[in-house]
Order: C-alpha cells, then sequence, then structure tokens
C-alpha cells in the first residue's frame, strides 16, 4: 500500500491517476472530504485528515509500505514533512519517495527549496529507504500568466537573464509512478528536467508561436511581482514565490539531466510539444 499525500494538487492528482491504471494499492489523505469524489473510480483508500496533525498522520501511515510525499508550498511544510518521515519511521514504513526540488541544496536562500533541502536531510537520517524525486521549473506554472499574455501580450518575472529547462508535470508522474513500481530504485536523488536549456525570452517566443501572436517577456522587480500577487496568496506565500522567482537569475535550474530518460527510456516533453498540447495555448 503507498501513502500519496498532496493528491489534490496538478502532481499529485496525475499521479493518482497513474496509479490507478496501473492497478497499484494506494491511499489518498485528504484534508477534507470534498474533494473525494475526484477519486472515484481510481479503486483507491480515501482517509480525511490534516497532517499536521499526529492523530491524522497515525490513521494516514497505518499499513502503508511506502509514503509518496508531495505537499502544498506552505510555512509549515517542512515541519509536516519532518514529522510524516518521522512518524513513517515509527510505524515500519519501508521508503519514502519525496517530490522536492532541483534547486534544492545547502547554499540556497529561498525558503522553498531550501524546506526541500531541510527535508531530505531528515529523510536520509531517518532510516528509512528512499528517493528524492528534484524537478526542474514546472512549465505548468507558465499557465497563470495567460491572463496578462491575453490582454497585454507579455508575461513577467523578476528574472532578468534567467534560463531554465523546465519540465512537464505529466512527465514528473510519469516518473515518480515508475519510481514507486521499482522498489530496486533506493537512496537516490533524480533531478530531472526538460529536453532543453530555455530563456523566458525564448518561452515567450514559443508560446507566441502557438498563439500565432506576439508575445515577450518583460523582467520586473520583485516589489512589482510581490504587489501583483497580494490578494492571490497569503504574505508566506507571496514572498516564497516572489523569492523562488527571483532565485531563477542564479541559473540554478539552467541544467540539464539525464536521469529521467535513465529511468523511463525515453526523453521528456519539450516546451513546444507542452504548448501544442495545453488547451490554454490552442
Amino acid at each position: 500500500m503507498i501513502l500519496l499525500t498532496g493528491a489534490t494538487g496538478k502532481t499529485g492528482f496525475a499521479l493518482a491517476q497513474r496509479l490507478s491504471r496501473q492497478g497499484t494499492p494506494f491511499r489518498v489523505n485528504l484534508r477534507n472530504s470534498e474533494q473525494a469524489n475526484r477519486f472515484s473510480g481510481m479503486g483507491c483508500d480515501i482517509v480525511v485528515g490534516d497532517l499536521t496533525k499526529p492523530q491524522a498522520r497515525r490513521q494516514a501511515l497505518a499499513g502503508v509500505e511506502q509514503v509518496c510525499l508531495i505537499l502544498a508550498n506552505f510555512e509549515g511544510q517542512q515541519a509536516t514533512e519532518q514529522a510524516i518521515i518521522q512518524e513513517a519511521a515509527e510505524q515500519g514504513v519501508q521508503r519514502v519517495v519525496k517530490l522536492s526540488s532541483i534547486e534544492a541544496h545547502p547554499d540556497i536562500k529561498a525558503r522553498i527549496p531550501q524546506s526541500h533541502f531541510q527535508v531530505e536531510q531528515s529523510l536520509k537520517a531517518s532510516g528509512l529507504d528512499y528517493c528524492m524525486v528534484r524537478p526542474n521549473f514546472f512549465m505548468q506554472n507558465l499557465l497563470a500568466n495567460m491572463p496578462s499574455i491575453q490582454q497585454n501580450g507579455s508575461f513577467s518575472y523578476p528574472a532578468a537573464g534567467a534560463r531554465t529547462a523546465m519540465i512537464d508535470i505529466e512527465d514528473v508522474a510519469d516518473f515518480m509512478a515508475a519510481v514507486l513500481q521499482d522498489r530496486s530504485l533506493r537512496d537516490q536523488s533524480f533531478d530531472i528536467s526538460g529536453p532543453e536549456i530555455l530563456s523566458f525570452e525564448q518561452v515567450a517566443t514559443t508560446i507566441g508561436q502557438q498563439l500565432g501572436r506576439e508575445v515577450a517577456f518583460q523582467a520586473c522587480s520583485a516589489k512589482d511581482l510581490e504587489d501583483k500577487l497580494k490578494g492571490y496568496l497569503d504574505p508566506w506565500q507571496t514572498e516564497a514565490v516572489v523569492e523562488l522567482l527571483s532565485d531563477l537569475v542564479l541559473d540554478q535550474s539552467a541544467r540539464l539531466s539525464d536521469d529521467f530518460e535513465a529511468v523511463l527510456k525515453r526523453p521528456p516533453r519539450s516546451l513546444q510539444e507542452f504548448v501544442a498540447g495545453s488547451p490554454a495555448f490552442n
């Protein structure tokens, strides 16, 4: 039995669909029962509880062999993931597969990848078998820019000159499903990226070619982005997203990895394939 956390998010739900198609026994933990109908027909167990609470963690982990650890970014994410790992070790879970970040390293300042790094260290010290899946910038992040692209023909990040080898969430889900199936993969970290390193100017050109109109990337200040996000995200999330996008200029995500192809025996999807197949760009 696999416990899948974060199953209502983009990556988690895509992974749940794959586990269901594979016939893999799995359980999803939901914060409330309102979204349970999304999983009807998947053949999975459903438990409802807040994983920041000890009783919910005990209930979710009962009888589980593997944990697929995916949580949304929030202020208590690091502490919650570390508590899940501790409870997993106490309950005799065999392996944890954690969704991390390609930017997770000891010197990173942005709080989201720094949190991932700290959780990785806790998992390595837990005695559990583990796999870290460390994806690059998600192509789906671009979808939040569609209102600006439609209205202004442009989008903005505080990332002048930044480059990234972005990856499709659908590929991330394929990769994680494969890792969960292959128990021989243990105590490894996988950096997974798209097939090409692109500037955001090149990203804008690719989107524009698909839309049949000119699209421009315009670098903005961190303050400009913070002002745009206020009202949509809470203060912690706003600051975290601004930090993350501002750190793209450090080129930490401007690197390719062959880990994806080594496991799945196929290349990851390109940005051109992503925009061609996305309803938002068609």
